[in-house]
């Protein structure tokens, strides 16, 4: 590998993981195994970001788990690009009316309504979002147009909707509404809504290809990476207690960075373990302790899948090969460690900023054109640890939406991206002018991963 860069084009074999992963994540939905889901999803839009089946069953699963804003911000993408789907429109004024956004909810259920007026839940909701904002008159008519004439005629007649005492939720309960003391308006309780009685908004049909791994090896797969990531486990020998950073799947890694740093979960440890079973790679000043009987080497670069002359790593902090039989364990010299757990994924990742991966993940090394900034392009299956030297954010790329980015905060990319190096100082200057403040340009379709460094309140 000359350059660092993503498939040219998206094959038969693309298309079959896809719909591998689209489909075993409609069956765990299917089980109510949400967080697996979740990250299945992620895997098939690594492959196909754009993909609205994906992003319909991306919603689901963020809506299952309670991610109601996660979940409202994917529908209102889906609707910049439908803006005619009825069912996005009925998905985003559920979401609205569960987070208390009456006025959008009113909003998004009328358009529903007037694009699909044969469909009770748009009305349904209607009566519900209309009852809370006060207008009777209004949630009597919707109850009546969705067919729900006992509602109606109870709000009507009494001014109040309870669920009767004893039944449940999914037995037809409707959330409270009685008038407001002084006010003559109608008044619900947002804790007062079910979220049975909401959730038939959300059922999607994913017509698929039945595909050749079953259930149980799913589920073993899906076990084994339960067992890897368990956050309470202690490290034995030398280390003591000290807290093993579990591995985040790569792809659920890239696409959670989409959300504002803030709305990030706190960091866990700062140690990570590695199999040396296939072998093992580490840069020297990331190597804590190793047990078994191993031995050490020289790594050296990748190229075209043959080894150069040149060392794998910076001249102060090169790469050891590690092999043999036994466990490594690997912390950050400065910065966060970040264990990315790869599966069958594609990673690019700037070379100062790994730490150690396992044997197991195929690899070589590679450079931007026109760009001094080395890559390590990692396919496969296994363990690669990252370095970050601050918070960490991701853009997505689009064929129509190339993303611009400096040397120092690019920090790599997942998916089918091409990266180049002095673009926009060529196209604006002829080629002899300065570079710009953005001189790496991205093309393609994926997520790019930015490493961004704070110090005294200013980006460094």
């Amino acid at each position: 590998m000359s350059d660092a860069q993503g498939s040219s084009a998206p094959g038969r074999a693309s298309d079959d993981r896809f719909l591998d992963h689209l489909s075993s994540a409609a069956d765990m939905v299917g089980g109510r195994r949400f967080r697996e889901a979740e990250v299945e999803v992620l895997r098939a839009l690594s492959i196909t970001p754009s993909d609205l089946r994906a992003l319909k069953l991306l919603a689901l699963v963020r809506f299952k788990l309670g991610r109601l804003d996660e979940a409202r911000a994917l529908c209102r993408e889906i609707a910049e690009t439908q803006p005619r789907d009825p069912g996005v429109r009925l998905k985003l004024g559920l979401i609205a009316l569960k987070l208390d956004r009456i006025d959008e909810s009113v909003h998004e259920l009328e358009t529903a309504a007037r694009l699909a007026p044969d469909d009770p839940r748009a009305w349904n909701y209607l009566g519900f979002a209309y009852a809370r904002r006060g207008e009777r008159p209004r949630a009597v008519a919707a109850f009546r147009r969705a067919g729900s004439e006992s509602m109606a005629a109870e709000l009507e007649a009494e001014g109040e909707l309870s669920p009767p005492g004893g039944r449940s939720e999914g037995e037809g309960s409707g959330p409270r509404v009685s008038s407001g003391p002084g006010s003559g308006r109608a008044i619900v309780s947002p804790g007062a809504l079910p979220s049975a009685t909401f959730e038939p908004a959300f059922d999607l049909s994913i017509p698929m290809d039945a595909r050749s791994m079953d259930a149980r090896a799913i589920s073993t797969r899906h076990e084994e990476h339960a067992t890897r990531a368990e956050p309470d486990r202690a490290l034995a020998g030398p280390l003591g207690n000290v807290r093993e950073l579990p591995p985040a799947p790569l792809v659920g890694y890239a696409v959670s960075r989409l959300a504002p740093p803030l709305d990030q979960a706190a960091w866990l440890g700062a140690t990570a373990r590695l199999a040396i079973g296939d072998g093992a790679f580490v840069r020297a000043d990331a190597a804590v302790a190793c047990a078994g009987n191993v031995r050490w080497e020289a790594a050296q670069r990748r190229v075209r899948g043959r080894n150069s002359v040149e060392r794998l790593g910076k001249t102060d902090a090169p790469f050891f090969r590690v092999q043999g039989r036994g466990e490594l364990f690997v912390a950050a010299p400065s910065g966060r460690l970040v264990p990315l757990l790869l599966e069958d994924d594609v990673l690019y990742v700037r070379e100062d900023a790994v730490m150690a991966f396992e044997g197991s993940v195929s690899w070589e090394y590679g450079h931007i054109p026109r760009a001094p900034l080395g890559m390590l392009q990692f396919r496969g299956r296994g363990l690669v640890t990252i370095r970050v030297r601050g918070e960490t954010g991701a853009v997505k790329v689009s064929p129509d939406k190339p993303v611009q980015a400096t040397e120092r905060h690019l920090l790599g990319w997942v998916g089918r991206v091409v990266a180049r190096g002095g673009a926009l100082a060529e196209e604006s200057t002829g080629g002899g002018g300065p570079v710009g403040p953005l001189p790496i340009t991205c093309e393609g379709e994926g997520v790019v991963l930015f490493d961004v460094e704070r110090e005294g309140g200013r980006i460094v």
